[in-house]
């Protein structure tokens, strides 16, 4: 066990917009199960893409170092990959998402646990809204990321928290 747990981000603000067909499924007017349909949809095409640039652990120092060759390599490998291959839904609003993790140059198959938050127009932009948050837990020896196991965890959870916005003009 390692003696502090370490809290890191990797992403931005950044909107992205999910293609959809002419006619998208609108989540708020048909209620939750349509919600979950229209995630088993987005997770079947998913590939999410990180730039190891934007990794911030608040500790300045400490993000500096995650980003050596010590630990994650941003220079030699600049972004991690998600790409899904299945999808099933659990019920209760729950999916099990898997794919494939590209981390460090190596790929591993990784499970994302998603659990449907809301399905309702958002209260700021009015737009129907699916609100989700995607876990799982990874070993980083398993990408090569060695450093100080078993000093500093091994273990790594994953926590991918965002929502998903009819887009604009979408009828």
């Amino acid at each position: 066990m390692a003696f502090p747990e370490i809290v890191g981000n990797i992403g931005s603000r950044d909107v992205a917009e999910i293609p959809m067909e002419a006619e998208p499924i609108r989540p708020a007017r048909i209620g939750p199960w349509a919600a979950i349909g229209l995630l088993i949809v987005v997770f079947a095409i998913l590939e999410v893409v990180l730039p190891m640039a934007g990794l911030d652990s608040f500790v300045p120092k400490l993000t500096e170092h995650l980003l050596t060759a010590d630990f994650f390599d941003a220079a030699k490998y600049p972004q991690a990959t998600f790409r899904s291959t299945s999808v099933k839904a659990l019920g209760e609003g729950r999916l099990e998402v898997t794919g494939t993790l590209d981390l460090h140059g190596v790929q591993k198959p990784v499970v994302l646990e998603v659990k449907l938050n809301k399905a309702a127009p958002h209260a700021m932009g009015k737009k129907e809204t699916i609100g989700f948050d995607a876990t799982a837990t990874i070993r980083r020896s398993d990408f090569g990321i060695n450093l100080y196991v078993p000093n500093v965890s091994d273990e790594v959870a994953l926590r991918i928290t965002t929502e998903a916005s009819v887009p604009s003009g979408a009828k």
